[in-house]
């Protein structure tokens, strides 16, 4: 059996009392995810910044569909410094920190070539099925050699619409059949 109703409590008082998909869309908006971007180690002014674009090329604004196709782009500056060993990579996390999606380069069987000055790097998720919800989509670089992990200074946000019956961080279509075994 599942849950039909959800309560959301903020310091003990009621946020939200309702259906279970509208409790979970309340409660992920209500945790503010801020993060920073750290330090090369080095003190160098490595940059990463990002960008996500529908397929046909426009922001990502608004409310995204279970299904769209997106375009994540992670721009890294090295200020030109040559970084021998850059990993990129991307998350799609939930408000809370729940990790929903990551790759990087090398899991894509992609390895890391020495560069300097702006290089862009794009992943293509076709087909994207995320649930209703929130999401925060994070891009790094990580590097051995410079000892440094560095991050987008704040997530890219997207908001998703599923508008089917489901529940959860995965949007599919499902049916039920019954059978009577007696």
């Amino acid at each position: 059996m599942t849950c039909d109703r959800a309560v959301v409590l903020r310091h003990g008082v009621v946020q939200f009392d309702g259906d279970t998909a509208d409790g979970l869309r309340v409660l992920r908006d209500g945790f503010a995810v801020a993060q920073l971007a750290e330090s090369d180690g080095a003190g160098n002014a490595v940059r990463v910044t990002g960008a996500v674009r529908r397929s046909d090329g426009t922001a990502a604004t608004g409310v995204l569909r279970p299904g769209e196709s997106l375009e994540i782009e992670i721009v890294v500056d090295t200020n030109g410094e040559t970084v021998q060993d850059g990993v990129v990579g991307l998350s799609i996390d939930t408000p809370v920190g729940h990790r929903v999606y990551g790759t990087n380069a090398r899991l894509l069987g992609i390895e890391p070539e020495p560069f300097s000055g702006r290089r862009a790097f794009r992943f293509r998720l076709p087909d994207l099925r995320l649930g209703s919800g929130r999401y925060n989509i994070q891009g790094a670089i990580t590097s051995a050699a410079h000892n440094f992990r560095l991050m987008l200074p704040t997530p890219i946000v997207i908001d998703v619409e599923d508008g089917t019956r489901n529940v959860g961080d995965v949007s599919m279509p499902a049916t039920m059949s019954h059978e009577d075994l007696d």
